[in-house]
């Protein structure tokens, strides 16, 4: 039973690195046979068609490549008068660690997958309107996440009063968003050190003048 349940997962994710790497649109049946060495016969096994395919592999792998780690969860103590900063480079680094992550699963250069990554992401809704809610959960927790350790740094005098921190929030996350896009287009091996500098650059413009 181990053995089946690994061959599927193996099988699964083949299928899910063409989805993503050549996109819905350019992957055939004759593709997914190649790449998984099964029949037609043994890939309706898994799902009805192309479609439902496309569906099971975001369902089982995708949310867990865009996962939140758990020590990111963990806010910092609220007595710390840097937990902003100290919040944004370990964010920095987790995201960072995030497209690393999904780096090793299409086995593709950073720019690559970045352009691959957004590609779905965009796409995603066309054949699988359904699954935008999920992928709007993972957003919305990370922005929540953001505004409640910056609601923390308002009360401590860490950034400056009275701000938006909805605003802010979305700042910092369309920030990394932004960044992955643009390396879609300019290839870049240094997503780390940019996302880091360019999360030190909203903090300049919201830290406290003290």
């Amino acid at each position: 039973l181990t053995i089946m349940k690994q061959n599927r997962e193996e099988i699964l994710k083949t299928i899910f690195r063409l989805f993503i790497t050549r996109h819905y649109e350019n992957v055939s049946y004759d593709d997914m046979i190649k790449a998984t060495n099964i029949s037609k016969g043994g890939l309706y096994h898994y799902a009805p068609n192309k479609l439902e395919l496309f569906r099971l592999v975001l369902d089982s792998f995708f949310l867990d490549l865009i996962k939140i780690d758990d020590d990111i969860m963990v806010i910092p103590s609220v007595y710390d008068k840097h937990i902003l900063h100290d919040f944004i480079l370990r964010y920095a680094k987790f995201l960072h660690m995030r497209l690393r992550r999904i780096q090793d699963f299409l086995q593709l250069p950073v720019s690559e997958t970045a352009r691959a990554f957004s590609y779905l992401v965009i796409k995603c809704p066309q054949y699988y309107p359904s699954f935008s809610e999920k992928i709007s959960s993972v957003t919305t927790k990370e922005k929540e996440l953001i505004k409640n350790v910056l609601h923390i740094a308002e009360e401590n005098g860490e950034i400056k009063p009275n701000m938006n921190l909805i605003f802010v929030s979305d700042m910092f996350y369309n920030s990394y968003s932004g960044l992955l896009l643009y390396s879609s287009f300019q290839p870049s091996e240094n997503f780390g050190d940019e996302l880091l500098v360019t999360f030190e650059n909203v903090y300049s413009l919201i830290k406290a003048d003290n």
